[in-house]
């Protein structure tokens, strides 16, 4: 049977959701809340949900909860080769930037793939650079994926997928990285396909919220970021937040990556917009742009 949540519940938990996650739930009723959660009350032992309201407010165990609460409130949905305008952009510049430090003796390429969910995102990344014409020996490309959701990371490591993972684009090249496998942890069992080893090995997991800039220390200077289909679930204060932290984040020469419907014309501060057939993505601004940021860190 589910509970019902009163509307001050139901604001209070859209009020910690947005401080400890930039959530702005804005498609969330006060009936899908309650169904969401009440997994949680059941699992803590709780009878109502002024309690669970008092236990993410007042218990010293808050953290623990907030760790595990993202799994069952955040939206994972994806599929391979998404957007696949993005990745060809994506390409055209990393060729670029090989060119001009083809004579470096760093030949490194960093790219953070941020609100990576299950990890359909840094493994297509992964999949059109080895399937590109371009020859990466002697280059180390590291390719990381960060999430708050534990277990949305968890699937990712797996590097198993169900059949409507894979429905979009390039086909043949989907094909060639999976092969059909049977596993519980698909909707149809008959229907799971996995990675192949080379794929898996290529991303490293890490768990973390974009929002704490503590989070991204050790990935200074990327190259890349593909930060995409996550603003649109943030709150405004949220999005200032990312973007700052983003523009932390990047090499002094580096493109970001966010949705096809989403945008930061509110912060041409930090990044320019570049026009490419089909898509827009974005480039750091100089340092000296970020004095007009304003932020209580």
């Amino acid at each position: 049977m589910q509970l019902a949540m009163k509307e001050a519940e139901y604001k209070t938990l859209k009020r910690l959701i947005e401080t400890e996650f930039g959530l702005s739930l804005k498609t969330h009723t006060r009936e899908t809340l309650a169904k969401k959660i009440q997994p949680r009350l059941r699992a803590l032992n709780l009878n109502s949900f002024p309690e669970y309201c008092e236990y993410l407010s007042e218990s010293p165990r808050a953290r623990i909860e907030f760790h595990d609460l993202p799994g069952y409130i955040m939206n994972t949905e994806s599929y391979f080769l998404r957007e696949f305008a993005q990745f060809h952009a994506f390409l055209e510049i990393f060729r670029k930037k090989k060119r001009e430090k083809i004579f470096q003796t760093d030949r490194t390429f960093k790219i953070l793939s941020a609100g990576c969910a299950e990890g359909q995102e840094p493994y297509s990344i992964s999949m059109v650079l080895k399937t590109s014409s371009d020859n990466l020996h002697g280059w180390k490309i590291q390719i990381h994926g960060l999430d708050v959701n534990v277990y949305a990371l968890n699937k990712a490591q797996s590097g198993v997928y169900s059949g409507y993972s894979l429905r979009g684009p390039r086909t043949k090249m989907i094909e060639h990285y999976f092969q059909k496998t049977k596993a519980s942890s698909c909707d149809t069992p008959r229907e799971c396909y996995r990675l192949k080893p080379e794929i898996i090995r290529s991303v490293e997991y890490r768990h973390g919220n974009i929002l704490k800039p503590l989070v991204l220390q050790g990935l200074e200077k990327l190259d890349f970021i593909f930060c995409r289909n996550v603003l649109m679930y943030m709150s405004e204060n949220a999005i200032d937040r990312i973007a700052l932290n983003l523009w932390e984040a990047l090499a002094d020469d580096g493109h970001l990556f966010i949705g096809q419907s989403e945008s930061l014309r509110k912060h041409d501060n930090l990044f320019t917009a570049v026009r490419h057939p089909d898509v827009t993505f974005y480039r750091k601004k100089p340092a000296c742009m970020k004095n007009d940021v304003r932020l209580d860190r």
